[in-house]
């Protein structure tokens, strides 16, 4: 089962999460969500709180147990550990942005009396109120992901057996090849479309590597002219990643190996399977299998590339916020190289404890 870790974290008033948390537990052990999913649920908040009786007693009102409830200071050892943070307070209140920047967050406004260092001022209709709305909005947050889930899990309703291709014929074929297809799919809604006619681009399984030096930070990008972006208002030299065609016979880990040493000059270490994705679908069929590697930057750099490929590649060694920031300004404007520059800013934290 999919394992879900939740923390509900609250400002200054550790009532709110124990009362968010205890709740969450409740629900996931009174519906079917305990059967699809492990669901974990944890209360923190920013200061430290005395326990508060008055919790424990309205929530017993509900049938609820406290049971391990009790909101404990924030701790940086949780941070890698969770998938969702909800923080609750009132609509301006603004906390955790360590937090928020590293995991799905929703912040839920309350409706709170105006002391919140200390809930003396609480009446029991205050604590049954914020109960009630902390129940309904949980309940609802777990519809949600028992929808996404449900998303997730269920089979596709076509395969490919599903479409037909009644006729096929090539158009060109030189360094790419061109198609062009008469098909027919199954419908939605029942039945089979009429016949059809696509052109498609061919170009097969590619690869594209990630050449990360995780004890400089710092990643290999290489530098080379792509004829299909001479009308780039900045220059057709693009700064891309090390990539390859998988030929016939190859896995594309063997391509992944073999650009890097080729465009790059570097061996790779290390490989890591990232993501499988169609680069565009409605007429390509090139599908890019992506590596992150680790890799020796030390003496990378100069000119590289096959002559008889004429390639003319300039290597460039960049750390990793100067990458970062080359695709915040748009100076790295291809698709391959911002995807794997994104995923190296969410997970270049546990690839540098793996790998150094």
């Amino acid at each position: 089962m999919k394992t879900i870790t939740l923390l509900f974290l609250s400002a200054d008033n550790g009532c709110l999460s124990q009362m968010a948390a205890a709740i969450a537990r409740h629900l996931v052990s009174q519906s079917a969500l305990a059967n699809r999913m492990n669901i974990r649920v944890y209360s923190a908040c920013i200061k430290a709180q005395a326990d508060n009786p008055e919790v424990e007693m309205l929530l017993a009102e509900s049938g609820i147990e406290l049971n391990a409830g009790l909101s404990y200071v924030l701790a940086p050892a949780l941070y890698g550990q969770l998938d969702w943070l909800i923080t609750l307070g009132r609509p301006d209140d603004e906390y955790a942005p360590e937090l928020h920047n590293r995991v799905p967050a929703i912040h839920w406004s309350l409706d709170i009396p105006a002391a919140t260092e200390s809930t003396g001022n609480w009446t029991k209709n205050d604590y049954r109120r914020i109960r009630d709305l902390l129940n309904g909005r949980i309940k609802e947050f777990f519809t949600g992901l028992a929808n996404n889930q449900e998303l997730l899990d269920k089979p596709p309703e076509f395969t490919g057996k599903d479409f037909e291709v009644v006729r096929q014929q090539t158009c060109y074929k030189g360094f790419f090849e061109l198609q062009e297809l008469t098909l027919k799919h199954a419908l939605f809604e029942g039945g089979y479309s009429p016949e059809f006619k696509r052109e498609l681009f061919v170009r097969g399984p590619v690869v594209v590597v990630l050449l990360y030096d995780p004890r400089k930070d710092s990643v290999v990008v290489i530098e080379q002219f792509r004829v299909g972006c001479m009308q780039d208002e900045r220059s057709p030299w693009l700064l891309e990643l090390v990539a390859g065609i998988v030929d016939k016979g190859e896995t594309p880990e063997q391509v992944a190996r073999r650009e890097a040493l080729e465009e790059a000059g570097c061996t790779i270490q290390q490989l890591e399977l990232v993501y499988k994705y169609w680069i565009s679908p409605g007429g390509n069929d090139e599908i890019v299998h992506f590596y992150c590697a680790c890799v020796d930057s030390d003496g990378v750099g100069g000119v590289h590339g096959l002559d008889h490929e004429n390639e003319d590649i300039r290597v460039h060694l960049v750390p990793e916020h100067v990458a970062w920031q080359a695709v915040e300004t748009g100076i790295i404007n291809n698709a391959a190289t911002i995807i794997g520059l994104q995923w190296l800013q969410l997970n270049k934290a546990s690839l540098r404890q793996r790998w150094c």
